[in-house]
């Protein structure tokens, strides 16, 4: 007998049918067009075709990167808008903030220690990943919405991973300045 409404798994020669996996719906095969464009954006903007970026000023990366988003916050697929997966979008501007800072001042090289490199880093990330709480009550404290905190803490986790990490690296001494 049944108990409820939950379904019965019949058990035939020993197996158990297995159930059938969630449907994405329209939004599925959105979320996998965006996917799709995702791989061929990155393929392009590695090329050699995008040399003219890879060369551009840091600043003028960073304010093209802002004034995409917006674009993109109105193109986005759905009537509701975007959702959490906008902060993807934080992450790119610090990861890219991270990245032009340690090219321009930091200067990481090759950690003459990678066991100490490794230890700091993970104790860094812990530390890290025990504040985004604590920063995410405040920002909501302070009146952001839930989709400014994402973005605002995926935008920290990307500054931190390109450029706090290494600037500890460089003041322990753990690693030295890359030779230019």
């Amino acid at each position: 007998m049944q108990e409820g409404n939950a379904p019965r798994l019949e058990i035939r020669n020993g197996h158990r049918p297995v159930p059938p996996l969630p449907s994405l719906g329209d939004q599925g095969h959105q979320i996998a067009l965006i996917g799709l464009a995702t791989i061929y954006a990155y393929r392009t903007l590695v090329s050699d075709e995008f040399d003219f970026w890879h060369k551009a000023n840091g600043l003028l990366q960073l304010a093209v990167i802002l004034a995409i988003q917006p674009v993109i916050w109105y193109a986005w697929p759905g009537t509701a808008g975007p959702s959490g997966g906008f902060a993807i979008f934080g992450f790119l501007f610090g990861w890219w903030a991270g990245v032009v800072i340690e090219r321009n001042f930091i200067h990481l090289g090759k950690p003459a220690n990678w066991i100490a490199a490794v230890i700091i880093s993970i104790v860094a990330v812990t530390a890290l990943l025990f504040s985004l709480k604590p920063l995410e009550q405040i920002l909501l404290a302070q009146g952001a919405g839930k989709l400014a905190v994402g973005w605002i803490q995926a935008a920290i986790i990307g500054l931190y991973a390109a450029a706090i990490i290494p600037l500890l690296l460089r003041v322990t001494r753990v690693s030295q300045a890359a030779a230019s």
